[in-house]
């Protein structure tokens, strides 16, 4: 039992020696407690003493504001206090209130409003139209209607002004293999009043059939509605149109080479409110010569399927200026 309690082991820390029946050094584990609470301790106290030095500075200065202002004269007082901007007179009208320190007030400028810039340059096809024809008496194109279904009904026809009046254009149309010639009534524009057969017989469409809408230009639209009638009053159709003006193009026919502007117009033939015939006409309007000078015509016909195609070209124009 003595020779165990003599016992003693070296401390792997110090190298000091420790009695056999204490788990640890008991001053090394002291130092190291030690230690430990002195870290908690500056954790602890470093931002209580931070924070309180800023609040007793945060103190001192409002107390050194508070005595400044109860011993200032209320006199003096007045004189330094900010007085709010007199909101009930202009900028230019405000004076300082010191008459020392007077300076002449800055000139206000109106806002000036920005200057309209100039459109962006576009292209001449783009912007340019064809304004409404002058159409005169004597004025005479001829042209080639070429049917390709079925081409015996090909012919070519002079179109003649026999009559231009500010309400109407009186036009001749011969045929100029059997001299068969019908009277067709024009506005003034080009669009269809009636045709007259010799016999008298023929259509009369109110309004005018809406061919050209002038002035044109490239993307101009318009639309129509025209009741086709038999002379006599009879009704027999009504037409649906509805135009857009694509833009100008070069187009060569056998009268020459004409610079024009595409014209597409769509029709729609109603019977007892049913769609009986689907037509589009394709037409090259040149204001050198007064008309179109080329035309492509397509049309279905919805009760028997069949569909149709011609063109029109002009092959001699002789027109004033």
């Amino acid at each position: 039992m003595t020779g165990a309690i003599a016992t003693r082991l070296e401390c792997p820390r110090c190298g000091g020696s420790v009695p056999s029946w204490q788990p640890l050094h008991v001053r090394c584990f002291v130092y190291r407690v030690r230690a430990v609470v002195w870290v908690l301790a500056a954790a602890v106290v470093l931002p209580v003493a931070v924070y309180g030095f800023r609040f007793v500075s945060v103190v001192y200065e409002r107390s050194r504001v508070n005595v400044a202002a109860a011993g200032t004269p209320a006199d003096q007082q007045s004189s330094t206090t900010v007085r709010p901007p007199d909101t009930t007179r202009s900028a230019e009208t405000v004076e300082p209130r010191d008459p020392v320190q007077r300076k002449p007030s800055p000139t206000v400028m109106a806002a000036r409003p920005p200057e309209a810039r100039p459109p962006p340059p576009t292209s001449k096809s783009n912007v340019e139209g064809a304004s409404e024809p002058r159409v005169q008496v004597g004025d005479r194109w001829v042209l080639r209607s070429d049917d390709l279904n079925n081409p015996k009904w090909s012919n070519v026809t002079e179109r003649k002004v026999l009559q231009a009046t500010e309400s109407q254009l009186v036009v001749s149309s011969r045929n100029t293999q059997s001299n068969y010639t019908r009277t067709l009534v024009f506005t003034p524009t080009w669009n269809l009043i009636k045709s007259r057969e010799p016999d008298g017989k023929g259509y009369d469409y109110s309004p005018p059939l809406k061919y050209f809408d002038f002035p044109l230009f490239p993307g101009k639209r318009w639309t129509a509605e025209v009741e086709e009638m038999q002379t006599g009053g009879l009704s027999t159709r009504k037409h649906q149109m509805a135009a857009v003006v694509e833009g100008w193009e070069e187009i060569t026919v056998p009268a020459g080479t004409f610079r024009a502007l595409k014209v597409v117009l769509r029709v729609k033939a109603l019977e007892e409110s049913v769609v009986t015939r689907d037509s589009e006409d394709v037409s090259w309007y040149a204001p050198k010569v007064k008309r179109s000078v080329k035309t492509v015509e397509t049309s279905v016909n919805h009760s028997s399927g069949l569909r149709t195609m011609r063109t029109v070209t002009l092959i001699d124009v002789a027109v004033s200026n």
